[in-house]
């Protein structure tokens, strides 16, 4: 009977142990973002990915929940907000602000994937109300079906705060606004199904008082020559400032154009006591240099109680409305 040699079999284990872990080491995504290493992935450099779980040539990622203090965390990379990964931000005064450029890689976009989001909401203490929340970008900005940029107050107390301002500064070509059937997006870019549309909203949720906040989107660059900057919105994408005294102003300015098959809401719902005076549902502006139209699909509205609805303001060199506006 023979009989192996020790010294062999343990040579061969060692082998097999260090083949698995070169092998694991390898293990890539499609786009070569490492997603596991036994060797240990170096973190994210602070400099240049300030939230982030992962860094690769040109993105700093987000895939876990990230809860931030208010201050300014300048990205230099395209920063992508995976499924699951989140950006939560403090409620109160002090502002949230995001930048991101693409002096260290990528083209200096935001990206957020279904289930991914960026929040200032206000949940644990909604009289204080949800805090400023600031987002720009040297790149375009694609929002997935079922992702969220929110400064909502959730609260049901009567006398709560309300939503907190959002403002979007996009410095590239488009912003992407997917809804949740990808097989009548407006866009290829739009990849994912989801129970919802993209969302930007600063609702004042509950309670019978309390108003929502302001919105402010800005795509490209309205004064170039030519403008650039283009605004799509997916049929299911909503931007909305719905409060329950006083809804929140929204002005939406593409550079070149915007295609609008999603919702447009500023309102105060139905029930309740408004003690707002003058109007409820607030104003509604939305400005291109090259086209404006609202699909059928799409609804801008702006809508109060007692006080009533302020003014729906559309401008562009020319405006098709096929959908809702009132």
């Amino acid at each position: 009977m023979s009989h192996s040699d020790p010294i062999d079999g343990r040579a061969g284990r060692a082998l097999l142990r260090l083949f698995l872990t070169v092998l694991v080491a390898l293990v890539v995504t499609l786009d070569g973002a490492p997603v596991a290493t036994a060797l240990g992935a170096a973190p994210p450099d602070p400099a240049v990915c300030p939230i982030a779980d992962s860094e690769t040539a040109t993105e700093c990622q987000v895939t876990t929940e990230h809860t931030v203090s208010a201050s300014t965390y300048a990205f230099h990379k395209t920063l992508h907000i995976r499924e699951g990964g989140a950006i939560l931000g403090p409620s109160g005064a002090e502002a949230l602000k995001l930048t991101i450029d693409n002096a260290s890689g990528g083209a200096g976009d935001l990206l957020v994937e279904t289930g991914g989001s960026i929040a200032t909401d206000d949940v644990d203490d909604p009289a204080e109300g949800a805090a400023p929340l600031s987002i720009s970008t040297s790149g375009d900005v694609i929002m997935q079906a079922g992702s969220v940029i929110s400064a909502r107050n959730l609260g049901s107390d009567d006398n709560a705060g309300g939503g907190g301002p959002i403002t979007l500064d996009v410095g590239g070509d488009k912003l992407i606004m997917c809804g949740p059937d990808p097989n009548v997006d407006l866009d290829p870019a739009c990849s994912t199904s989801a129970s919802a549309g993209a969302t930007i909203t600063t609702d004042k949720n509950g309670g019978d008082a309390g108003d929502a906040g302001a919105i402010t989107i800005d795509v490209g660059d309205a004064q170039g020559l030519p403008p650039a900057g283009a605004l799509v919105m997916d049929t299911g994408s909503i931007v909305r400032a719905n409060g329950r005294n006083a809804a929140g102003d929204i002005s939406i300015t593409a550079g070149h154009h915007a295609d609008i098959a999603g919702q447009v809401l500023s309102q105060v719902p139905t029930g309740g006591t408004s003690v707002a005076t003058g109007r409820e549902g607030a104003s509604i502006s939305v400005k291109t240099g090259c086209g404006l139209t609202v699909a059928e699909t799409g609804v801008i509205s702006s809508r109060g109680r007692g006080h009533g609805a302020d003014l729906v303001h559309l401008e562009s060199c020319e405006v098709a409305i096929d959908g809702t506006v009132v």
